[in-house]
């Protein structure tokens, strides 16, 4: 076992086997490391990202469940205790009727809003009770990937350009979405190959 910093979601390999446990990073406000240990067999699919949501102390952590491009909703997010304990493995369930999510990646909390990067759109779910309160559309993008939220209510999304299809062509950028759900790019293209990460710091 090994603590991971509690900075940033990890894509694709943030949980990992070890031993009869796996670790898991979690993103929270501050610096401090911290390690979860959840049993192998507790049923996470991919776990891709994990997120302390301070007011319930509970950890969510988005399960792509399939492909990363898949459109198939097969993807959730589960209820975390800090104690590693499963509490909802499927809080949010992209196969159950009147849900969509389909390979959740990052996460971001504002307010009781979260929202949740899914292949093409930001998908918003209400904090408390999981239930969807709305969706942002990215036609243009392939790969949304991690989110961060700033102190103003703004979330910004990582799109790393690459989609299922080799011979398209990229999209890598970085979008900001207002409170109102309107987008703006922040950087396309070759001025920011493949992001990834992000993380909002003062001005």
């Amino acid at each position: 076992m090994f603590p991971i910093k509690k900075l940033a979601c990890i894509p694709m390999i943030l949980l990992m086997a070890c031993a009869a446990a796996s670790c898991v990073g979690v993103r929270t406000s501050s610096y401090d490391a911290v390690k979860i240990e959840i049993p192998v067999e507790a049923g996470l699919k991919t776990p891709e990202c994990a997120l302390h949501d301070e007011k319930a102390d509970i950890y969510l952590v988005s399960n792509i469940n399939g492909s990363p491009h898949g459109k198939d909703k097969a993807g959730f997010i589960s209820r975390v205790a800090p104690s590693g304990k499963i509490l909802e493995l499927k809080w949010i369930d992209g196969s159950a009727e009147g849900i969509t999510l389909n390979a959740p990646k990052g996460l971001a909390l504002v307010g009781d809003t979260l929202y949740a990067a899914d292949v093409n759109a930001v998908r918003k779910f209400d904090r408390v009770s999981g239930k969807p309160t709305g969706v942002i559309d990215f036609k243009g993008a392939s790969f949304l990937n991690d989110l961060a939220s700033g102190p103003d209510g703004k979330v910004y999304v990582s799109d790393s350009g690459f989609g299922g299809d080799k011979d398209a062509p990229r999209t890598d950028a970085v979008y900001e979405i207002s409170p109102d759900d309107s987008v703006k790019a922040l950087s396309q293209g070759e001025e920011v190959p493949s992001p990834n990460g992000l993380l909002v710091t003062a001005n």
